[in-house]
């Protein structure tokens, strides 16, 4: 309504604030009716896919506009693979890991870069993860 309404009667900076708005209801919309969905389903094993990680990460930034722009943060990625998994899932952990990230950054302006490396057998049996932070990769 407020988009109808007010849209080019006030200045640029509140059209886009009302965009933002509009597109942040819209896609509280769509995770509250998967959300809905799945508790319907009973089983989360039904909503696993192969999908491309690219398409989750596109939708977590998308959901942080608002974040990234007020913060300034510069999001890059190298090329993501193929999955087999839940896309609501990973798009929850991208939108998890990115917000965390721009939330506890300290003063500088976030730069967050998101990469995907396959882990070795043998890590994957000592249960071994690895992300990379400035400064270098770190294992837990």
């Amino acid at each position: 309504m407020l988009e109808k309404r007010y849209k080019g009667k006030l200045d640029e900076k509140a059209d886009k604030y009302i965009h933002f708005a509009v597109d942040g209801a819209q896609r509280m919309q769509t995770m509250i009716s998967r959300i809905l969905e799945l508790s319907r389903i009973g089983r989360h094993d039904s909503d696993i896919s192969k999908f491309d990680a690219e398409d989750a990460l596109s939708a977590a930034i998308g959901n942080l506009t608002i974040a990234i722009d007020e913060s300034h943060a510069q999001i890059t990625h190298d090329p993501l693979p193929q999955i087999c998994g839940s896309i609501n899932r990973i798009t929850q952990l991208f939108q998890n890991l990115v917000d965390n990230a721009i939330k506890y950054r300290g003063d500088a302006v976030p730069e967050i870069h998101i990469t995907a490396a396959p882990i070795t057998e043998g890590a994957a049996e000592g249960n071994t993860f690895f992300f990379t932070l400035p400064g270098g990769d770190r294992s837990f």
